[in-house]
């Protein structure tokens, strides 16, 4: 695997910097599989050979210009940006038996080469976003963000999707009123709320897609394989949370307190439908789920 990052940052005044950021991972893995002619389960068939070769080439390009500055007791930073992922798949597969020498593990020593295969994918999303953060005397605090985001694992006009999210937190032990409580080193309360998208159901769902075969030894075959839905989008994500963070007695006291709900709407499920359309199921945005409660956490030294 080889793995190359480039980056550079144009600061245009003390307050506004361009950044750009782009890696590159390129990865390759042969495996090559080889059962003896004289013993084992191979045997009765004059032993076999497998060789299978993966590559994969993935980049992601991050641009962004972000604003920060500070006056008087006041702390502003908003960054806007677009980011662009790819992804590229190669696989190649082959079978033989009937095998020469153990000394040459190779499909070209094999009197029957009877099975191969060999497929490319390929995933993109891209996105643009903007994102703003805001204090006050390092007391209080509000941040906002915006994404708008697109997939290739759903059909065109379906792969837009807008994410958001708010938050804020309030330092309650840098108020006067409690510069008398030597014994609080930090007592923060904090609540946010946002949504996230999930696009993991694979390539092509979107469309009918159809098996190739062999029909003659010069000609190939297309056969109905599984019903596909133009109509799936964005499953969303909404996280809503408040809390406190504390400290006490020097730090020999510490952790924290959330009360969260979380609910997922559109669900990307797999659904059954009649085999005599011709498939047993398709991918769906059906349902709801939610999860919610209380989490605490302690530290004692």
């Amino acid at each position: 695997q080889l793995n190359a990052n480039a980056y550079a940052d144009v600061l245009f005044t003390d307050f506004l910097k361009l950044s750009v950021n782009s890696t590159v991972i390129w990865g390759n893995s042969t495996v090559s599989s080889f059962g003896n002619m004289f013993y084992g389960s191979s045997a009765a068939s004059g032993g076999e050979i497998s060789k299978t070769a993966n590559e994969g080439f993935r980049t992601n390009n991050v641009q962004t210009l972000t604003y920060f500055d500070s006056f008087g007791s006041h702390n502003v930073n908003v960054m806007l940006g677009h980011e662009y992922y790819n992804a590229k798949t190669k696989y190649l597969w082959a079978h033989a038996k009937g095998m020469f020498s153990p000394e040459i593990p190779e499909i070209g020593a094999a009197a029957t080469k009877d099975d191969s295969d060999s497929y490319s994918t390929e995933y993109n999303v891209e996105g643009y976003f903007l994102s703003a953060q805001y204090d006050y005397a390092n007391k209080y605090y509000v941040s906002t963000s915006f994404r708008r985001d697109a997939t290739s694992y759903f059909a065109p006009e379906n792969r837009w999707g807008n994410f958001w999210s708010v938050g804020g937190a309030w330092i309650i032990s840098k108020e006067n009123f409690m510069q008398n409580t030597a014994w609080v080193d930090l007592l923060k309360f904090k609540a946010s709320v946002g949504q996230q998208g999930n696009d993991s159901i694979g390539s092509y769902n979107y469309v009918d897609l159809y098996k190739l075969s062999k029909a003659t030894d010069t000609s190939m075959s297309a056969a109905f394989a599984q019903k596909g839905n133009p109509g799936i989008t964005w499953e969303t994500t909404t996280n809503t949370n408040v809390g406190l963070e504390f400290s006490f007695f020097q730090g020999r006291l510490s952790g924290g307190l959330d009360v969260y709900n979380k609910k997922t709407t559109d669900l990307l499920f797999w659904t059954s439908i009649p085999e005599s359309s011709g498939s047993r199921g398709m991918y769906d945005n059906i349902g709801d789920i939610r999860n919610y409660g209380v989490e605490l956490s302690l530290n004692a030294s």
